[in-house]
């Protein structure tokens, strides 16, 4: 089993390059995928038979109500903030490369699904805020759930040597 020592010095050296991998994602305005998240956004609004439309390349309205897509709205920052979390040295380039690219796909979808559960409780006439907000929080925490466990099973795997060990620098 994973020793919890073991997980204490992986996330002291990886957890600063979440920061830095978050940092610099707000550095792009990611128009392309904020895009995207807002159009499948409002293609399942009027599949749901709400009249939506576009106001912008992030900016729909629908139910009253004008909806702005940031970084946040795609969980581009969840990514960038994961990729430290998800590499493992051992593995190689082209095997991170392939989880990382499948994570990526993964999240998107589970992006999808949050915005989609969140639009049908507000048009049950729930709060946006109180919504947005629960479901933010618990979306973070359920990809936080999986990045740990990730890391404890991929190092309860691999032996801990001083190849995997992190560099320790005086």
């Amino acid at each position: 089993m994973f020793k919890g020592s073991r997980l204490f010095s992986e996330l002291s050296w990886r957890l600063p390059l979440c920061v830095l991998a978050v940092l610099i994602c707000y550095q792009f305005e990611w128009n392309w995928l904020r895009f995207v998240t807002s159009e499948a956004t409002l293609r399942f609004v009027e599949w749901c038979g709400y009249p939506g439309e576009r106001l912008s390349s992030h900016l729909i309205a629908w139910n009253g109500q004008r909806f702005e897509f940031g970084i946040a709205c795609t969980f581009a920052d969840v990514f960038c903030g994961a990729v430290p979390l998800l590499w493992i040295r051992s593995t190689g380039i082209f095997r991170n490369a392939v989880f990382i690219i499948g994570f990526a796909a993964g999240l998107f979808v589970f992006n999808l699904l949050r915005q989609a559960t969140a639009d049908l409780i507000f048009a049950a006439g729930v709060p946006w805020a109180l919504v947005d907000n629960a479901l933010g929080g618990l979306s973070y925490f359920a990809v936080w759930v999986f990045l740990i466990r990730w890391l404890e099973r991929s190092f309860a795997t691999t032996p801990f040597t001083a190849a995997t060990a992190p560099a320790v620098v005086p």
